[in-house]
């Protein structure tokens, strides 16, 4: 299998998107309730992705919010509290990186593409029946 990045992508790039992705997911699971108590526990957060730029500076992280009516907000809160996420992962990362990058985060609405798509699809079975 021959594997073909983009000029400036490397295997490296992968395997820290990768990480980057775990140890986020794996930081919400423990930290997000101490410091964001309010947040309902029906509410469903997880860390889809995570993408480093080509001088390893910056990573987006996307996640995806489900059971919060704007989850706008919520990325908001997790964009203007970035410095405490950044110190979380950078614990985690100083084995892999010389330099932590800026973090930013991104609503991924992925989820809810596919759930209107899978509706759209519904209603047109039902009209061809």
């Amino acid at each position: 299998m021959v594997l073909i990045f983009p000029a400036g992508y490397t295997r490296r790039h992968e395997r820290l998107n990768r990480l980057i992705t775990e140890f986020m997911a794996e930081i919400f699971e423990k930290e997000l309730r101490a410091y964001l108590p309010e947040l309902p526990s029906d509410v469903l957060i997880s860390v889809s992705e995570a993408r480093l730029n080509r001088k390893k500076t910056v990573v987006t992280i996307y996640v995806a919010v489900r059971g919060m009516s704007n989850p706008e907000d919520f990325i908001a809160f997790l964009n203007k509290t970035r410095g405490i996420w950044r110190h979380l992962l950078s614990e985690k990362l100083r084995h892999h990186l010389r330099f932590m990058p800026e973090i930013r985060f991104e609503l991924d609405t992925a989820y809810d593409r596919a759930d209107r798509i899978f509706r759209l699809l519904e209603n047109i079975k039902k009209q061809d029946k």
